[in-house]
């Protein structure tokens, strides 16, 4: 689209005065196509034709832009039991159980925004039974494998959001902290979950897990 001179300079402007009315005096600024009777509509303008694409990240030969607008479910994908580190655990009630009566928005999945970044919303149950005398233990758990070539190629640095802090309380103390977040390494295109917790005495619990809301910024 080009501007359009509703109101040009040599006639009477009205009121309020429009862009097309304003002449702009400043310097000249590199890559813009502007002239001495140049009005702010003109600055405006060419300055969106010229940054065109500067919003998007940057997908040569071998990458690819992934956007199409669409969640991705990949509840699919998430393995459903492990078993390391003096423990097991467990993950399921993918987007369903809490809160009740929560529906398809709640399952986890992800999307690609146009200029390269990724979302990911959903929730789900993660369950943790530590074999005594087991009181503290750090899990990864890989979600999803996302195609590399989606991402940007200047996405190459690990990218880390915290989804869960919680407390559990035993008696009259805290029995078990627990952490967890998630992790996307560009180069591999894996999505993991990671998960802490500290224990006074072992006791197997479960927690909900809501990713909804997470961003990574790799763009």
């Amino acid at each position: 689209m080009i501007p359009v001179l509703s109101n040009i300079t040599n006639k009477a402007c009205g009121e309020p005065i429009g862009s097309n009315c304003v002449q702009y005096t400043g310097p000249a600024i590199p890559g813009l196509n502007l002239c001495s009777s140049s009005t702010l509509t003109d600055v405006v303008y060419q300055m969106g034709v010229n940054s065109a694409g500067c919003c998007e990240g940057n997908f040569p030969t071998g990458h690819q832009s992934c956007y199409t607008g669409s969640w991705v479910n990949f509840s699919s994908f998430i393995p459903t039991s492990g078993i390391g580190g003096g423990l097991t655990w467990g993950i399921g009630a993918y987007g369903g159980a809490f809160p009740t009566g929560s529906g398809a928005e709640n399952i986890p999945e992800y999307r690609w925004t146009k200029d390269g970044d990724l979302k990911v919303r959903g929730s789900f149950s993660f369950t943790v039974t530590p074999v005594p005398p087991v009181t503290n233990s750090f899990i990864v758990v890989p979600l999803v494998t996302i195609p590399a070539t989606c991402f940007p190629t200047n996405a190459t640095l690990s990218q880390t959001a915290i989804v869960s802090t919680d407390s559990f309380v035993l008696g009259n103390s805290i029995n078990t902290v627990t952490r967890g977040f998630l992790t996307i390494n560009p180069l591999t295109g894996i999505l993991y979950f990671n998960f802490s917790f500290a224990q006074v005495v072992p006791s197997p619990f479960t927690i909900q897990i809501f990713i909804g809301g997470t961003t990574f910024n790799l763009a």
